[in-house]
């Protein structure tokens, strides 16, 4: 007996949460590069052009070999993928400078990303603690401590 096949229609993949990306950046930026990574990785990031043809090919190889290795293996990886890449946005050989600056764009990204989660962290911890209290205890802590400081500044409370 055949089994019928069902076709789900292709849906875009959902972005991540400001949680999810921080916690995905946070292991972008866990592991340094070593250079044998770096170089395997530049080999592979120059290999995108194929038609390249550096005056000094070794010399342009371990360049963009050691610019890599001075960021995480995570943004040295990112640096290969085709939708965000370098070779995403250039249809030219990358320089030293055009990997560095690349690198850096990512690495302020990853790092933005995990700012914004411990800011998204620290303003749901104000909501909860603003939440367990209530109007109430509010109005009269707020009397409370107009009290106190009138008495303070020696004027009578009100």
């Amino acid at each position: 007996m055949a089994q019928a096949v069902q076709i789900q229609q292709w849906q875009p993949s959902m972005p991540l949460s400001v949680m999810e990306q921080a916690r995905a950046s946070r292991l972008i930026l866990a592991a340094p590069t070593t250079i044998e990574q770096a170089a395997r990785h530049g080999k592979l990031l120059l290999g995108q052009w194929p038609h390249a043809n550096p005056p000094n090919p070794e010399a342009y190889s371990l360049g963009v070999t050691a610019t890599l290795r001075l960021y995480p293996l995570g943004i040295v990886k990112e640096i290969l993928e085709p939708g965000i890449g370098l070779a995403a946005s250039r249809e030219y050989p990358p320089t030293q400078k055009a990997v560095k600056d690349w690198c850096d764009k990512r690495l302020a990204f990853h790092r933005g990303m995990i700012r914004m989660a411990a800011i998204a962290t620290e303003t749901a911890a104000d909501v909860a603690l603003d939440a367990a209290f209530t109007p109430e205890h509010r109005r009269t802590m707020l009397e409370r401590l107009r009290a106190l400081l009138a008495w303070t500044r020696g004027a009578p409370a009100a």
